[in-house]
């Protein structure tokens, strides 16, 4: 009797045990469930809150049920402990207008800012800018890029404008990364998600102003070797001296067909620093940009191999001497006596009364350079230090079809050994 007793009381106890047990599981669950709380609102919507080391969030979502909204409490939780949510209700123009005061006008050259400026108010901030910062996510910036491959240059005084380039495309790109980059180091967002849409994957060789360049028989304009014979010539002659009684322009312009100089490093030589006479030897340590607004800014290259320098030909070092004797008040060797605002439209004038063709623009005289250089037998690489590229495959691939003969060259070699 008393055993039957003693083993009816431990199953109670048993009973009593499992009971506990389960009620701690309730109580632990129900507390999981009540981390946070929700406020039902009108029109389908309910602000959630939860409060985390003192730090107070809120959100209003679309709820059409107290259901609805307590899963979505729930994420909203987890986010937060997690450290994945967004605390803030900032659109990403007004980040943006935070990142340009705070890191592109604090940390950046003044010709980099309004280039910044022109790209977000025209190209990306009509698109991009009324989202929630918290809301961009990788679709969204997925789609936006590939919308952004059809999109065309916008000069007034064109007829038809053609699609915009890679190096254009790839600066929409940068500046999106490099601001929504920000935005998560200053904890606006828990990560960036332009990460997860690295430039390579964009298919970049496919945008329309790429298979123009395919579809083209030539990527780049220059004169040939006859042309620049007679140029040379005619820069040389005295007759056509008129509109440029000191030649300053015209020393310019042989300057730039016999150095492959572009406009800005042009623009920054100056006497004492970058020109020696004795060793036939022209230097690029500076140049000079136009920034609307700022008028001309002198700064150090932006590439590090854009700062060189080369040997010169002993024509244009004579003719340099000669001129400096000429200008030796000055401190620069053409920003003095050139006005590079219109040195572009007097040069087509130039060309064009002298019945040169084609009819290049300054720039096009870099192209010129090497260009000349390979045909005639220059080595790749010596033709890449003199025109400052970083690598030597931005060379082979911007003038390879001057390289085609190389091939016929090769061949006589080995039947004249």
């Amino acid at each position: 009797m008393s055993q039957n007793l003693n083993e009816d009381i431990l199953k109670q106890l048993s009973e009593i045990q499992k009971q506990l047990q389960n009620s701690n599981i309730k109580t632990t669950e129900n507390k999981k469930r009540k981390k946070g709380s929700y406020e039902m609102l009108a029109n389908g919507k309910a602000r959630l809150y939860f409060m985390l080391d003192r730090v107070k969030y809120t959100e209003t979502i679309d709820a059409s049920s107290p259901e609805v909204a307590e899963r979505k409490l729930a994420l909203f939780v987890d986010k937060i402990e997690k450290q994945q949510y967004c605390n803030t209700n900032l659109t990403y123009a007004e980040f943006c207008q935070i990142w340009m005061d705070k890191h592109v006008r604090a940390n950046c050259s003044e010709s980099v800012a309004p280039k910044y400026l022109f790209y977000l108010n025209n190209r990306i901030l009509p698109y991009l800018g009324t989202y929630k910062l918290k809301n961009l996510n990788s679709n969204l910036l997925l789609d936006y890029f590939n919308m952004a491959k059809d999109f065309k240059t916008e000069y007034k005084d064109r007829k038809e404008n053609s699609p915009i380039s890679k190096g254009t495309y790839l600066k929409l790109y940068e500046i999106i990364s490099g601001s929504l980059q920000k935005a998560f180091e200053w904890d606006y967002l828990p990560t960036n998600p332009c990460r997860k849409i690295p430039a390579k994957t964009l298919n970049l060789n496919k945008l329309p102003s790429e298979r123009a360049k395919l579809s083209s028989k030539s990527k780049i304009r220059a004169y040939n070797l006859s042309t620049y014979k007679s140029v040379i010539n005619l820069l040389n002659n005295a007759n056509t001296s008129k509109y440029d009684p000191n030649r300053a322009k015209k020393i310019l312009v042989e300057t730039a067909l016999k150095t492959g100089f572009c406009r800005e490093e042009l623009a920054g030589l100056k006497w004492e620093r970058d020109f020696n006479y004795k060793n036939s030897t022209l230097s690029v340590n500076s140049v000079r940009i136009y920034v609307k607004g700022s008028g001309w800014i002198e700064k150090e290259p932006k590439v590090s191999s854009r700062r060189r320098t080369i040997k010169i030909p002993s024509s244009l070092n004579e003719l340099l001497n000669t001129y400096h004797k000429e200008t030796s008040n000055n401190e620069n060797i053409f920003f003095d006596t050139v006005n590079f605002i219109s040195i572009t439209s007097w040069f087509k004038k130039w060309q064009e009364k002298n019945h040169i063709t084609p009819i290049l623009t300054l720039h096009e005289l870099r192209h010129t350079h090497p260009t000349i250089l390979l045909k005639t037998g220059a080595k790749i690489k010596d033709v890449s230090m003199r025109l400052g590229h970083s690598n030597i495959n931005i060379t082979l691939q911007t003038y390879t079809e001057y390289l085609e003969d190389d091939d016929n060259m090769i061949a006589n070699i080995l039947d004249n050994i």
